[in-house]
């Protein structure tokens, strides 16, 4: 594939046709003789990038100006951000194809790019050792007598991994054939239970029930997409689902708007809760209204703390409602915040600040102590002070060795919403703590699957 077909490959994707889950093909064409204009290698950069919502104004501009090793650089840049992301940390073989191309398209502009090629080789090898897992375990199930169903289910989408990972695996397209009947008994048993489900949604005495086996019908009907993707069925029950269930959404957002500006923050925080937890069972498809309502009710409920000189705690509300969306609103009561609070700051005894740190860690709240301290020291300079903080730093860490390890016994036990709260307290106080950020996306992933079973 040349540079030309690759731009146009990359705007099709962009646009949502031709894309699959295998990889590109190669064509034996010499790229150096099918070279586009400049503009046009630069659209093809932005486009990739694109694909990350990485590319701003002010990367079009840069990206122009850029040589073929400078574009090869930002490619590689972006893919090993990506590889590490979809692929190491979360696992999602369905962008295994999408990773890699950011290293071809890099080897295009530089051949000689050594980093391109060793993460080309990186995700080569995931998929080589992904498949193998998934042919294994399919073989394993296959191999036996007897089976339960949700033995079946598993087997059947070991399969589907394994023929997305490689359309022309033989033992992979041989599984198929031989499981055909299996599974289309499995999908016929998948989709009677979800036109239950449905009907139970349609009986419902309350909008809660309703909901619940709206839910259940829509993982009835994913999990028969799982092992059956071209399953017409359940495609177009899934796209209503996803209607019916984003139109409960905005009612329930309605209320918790409603809450918010009556300044019920806790409890319209717990029905954003909810939603979140129903979000994840139908694979976030209410990710984007939840988000939403988090950024409004940290907005909001910063700007209460705010207007009640809480600048510790409004701070901190304000910093998590701009981590989920920058906004200029944001930013201009963070800098409000930060400037009021360093004017307290100056007013206030350090013996006061010190006994409420003292408080915090006595109360067990070690996340918003270890804020307190990071923000006293970074306001001063006398030494015996800093000597002080300092105390106070080590006796807050001084917690994470038995944090630590008891959410690691939680998360090994299988408690994986005792395991988050821990593993989120200490990577609050310190985000590169042994292995606790990693124990964290793990048991969060898992979480999910359990809610989702």
């Amino acid at each position: 594939m040349d540079d030309a077909r690759a731009l146009d490959s990359l705007a099709r994707r962009r646009k949502g046709e031709g894309f699959t889950s295998g990889f590109p093909t190669q064509e034996k064409e010499d790229v150096s003789t099918h070279r586009p204009p400049a503009f046009l290698i630069a659209i093809a950069v932005l486009a990739l990038l694109a694909l990350a919502g990485c590319a701003s104004v002010q990367d079009n501009f840069l990206l122009t100006k850029l040589d073929n090793q400078g574009k090869a650089r930002a490619l590689v840049d972006e893919g090993v951000v990506q590889y590490q992301a979809q692929l190491i940390r979360k696992g999602d073989l369905s962008k295994v194809a999408s990773v890699r191309e950011y290293f071809i398209m890099a080897l295009r502009f530089d051949p000689q790019n050594l980093l391109a090629a060793r993460y080309r080789d990186l995700v080569d090898n995931y998929r080589a050792a992904q498949l193998s897992q998934a042919l294994k375990a399919a073989q394993s199930y296959f191999a036996k007598q007897r089976r339960a169903e949700d033995e079946d289910f598993a087997m059947s989408v070991s399969i589907q991994t394994a023929r997305r990972l490689d359309p022309d695996n033989a033992a992979a397209a041989k599984l198929s054939r031989d499981t055909e009947s299996i599974r289309q008994t499995l999908v016929a048993k998948l989709l009677s239970k979800a036109w239950t489900s449905l009907g139970n949604a349609a009986q419902a005495p309350s909008a809660s029930d309703r909901e619940n086996a709206d839910i259940d019908a829509y993982q009835g009907f994913d999990k028969v997409l799982l092992i059956d993707p071209q399953n017409s069925i359940a495609t177009a029950q899934i796209a209503s689902l996803k209607d019916t269930l984003a139109r409960a959404a905005a009612a329930h957002l309605a209320a918790v708007k409603k809450l918010i500006a009556a300044g019920q923050f806790e409890t319209a925080r717990d029905q954003i809760a909810a939603l979140s937890a129903t979000s994840r069972k139908v694979d976030g498809v209410l990710d984007g209204q939840v988000a939403s309502a988090r950024y409004l009710l940290d907005y909001q409920w910063a700007r209460s703390f705010y207007l009640h000189k809480a600048y510790v705690l409004a701070d901190a509300r304000v910093s998590e409602a701009i981590r989920i969306a920058p906004t200029d609103e944001a930013y201009a009561l963070k800098k409000k915040i930060a400037d009021l609070a360093a004017e307290e700051e100056r007013q206030t005894s350090f013996d006061a600040a010190l006994q409420q740190i003292d408080d915090l860690i006595q109360q067990g709240d070690l996340a918003t102590a270890s804020t307190r301290i990071e923000a006293l020291a970074k306001s001063e300079q006398d030494s015996a002070r800093l000597d002080q903080l300092d105390t106070r730093r080590q006796k807050v860490r001084s917690y994470l060795p038995q944090m630590y390890a008891a959410a690691v016994t939680d998360y090994r036990n299988e408690n994986f919403k005792d395991a988050i709260d821990l593993l989120q307290t200490v990577v609050s106080i310190d985000v590169s703590y042994e292995q606790a950020a990693d124990y964290l996306d793990k048991a969060t992933a898992k979480e999910k699957l359990v809610e989702q079973y």
